[in-house]
């Protein structure tokens, strides 16, 4: 059987409708850039175009497609990479949940593109937030050790 497709008693595949949930978020989260909703809004309000709004607000590339994200869900075993443990996907569908899988760039100059992208844990991608990769790996060894 093909890696991408592969089960096991652990994990399965993202559903469609987990994939276009965990796909919309990252997507918003590219277009809205770091300023989030409230602040794409009042620059609207204030008369800025769009381009003008994207340079402001800092709005990443995006050109991922569900096949993209479940190759690196499966490749991942389901699992968070940062703490390797199962993610539930159903957890998208709770409000504000921070056990929900989380598209996380890898760089984050770049945007939500083939390569540069991860999937944790909710709580983790908001925790590591605009801090190198390198330097929250270490920060995450840390805790494993002393916990």
């Amino acid at each position: 059987m093909n890696k991408f497709f592969e089960q096991s008693q652990d994990w399965n595949p993202l559903t469609k409708e987990q994939l276009t949930k965990l796909k919309r978020k990252a997507y918003d989260n590219a277009r809205l850039g770091n300023g989030g909703g409230k602040l794409v809004t009042s620059l609207r309000k204030e008369g800025l175009s769009e381009e003008e709004i994207g340079i402001r607000v800092g709005r990443k590339d995006f050109d991922l497609t569900n096949e993209i994200i479940q190759e690196v869900w499966c490749d991942q075993g389901g699992r968070c990479d940062d703490f390797n443990v199962l993610i539930n996907a159903d957890e998208l569908f709770i409000t504000r949940s921070m056990f929900a899988p989380s598209i996380d760039r890898i760089d984050n100059e770049l945007g939500y593109i083939r390569g540069n992208i991860r999937i944790t844990l909710v709580f983790a991608n908001v925790g590591r937030s605009e801090m190198d990769i390198t330097l929250w790996k270490e920060k995450i060894k840390e805790l494993k050790v002393t916990a």
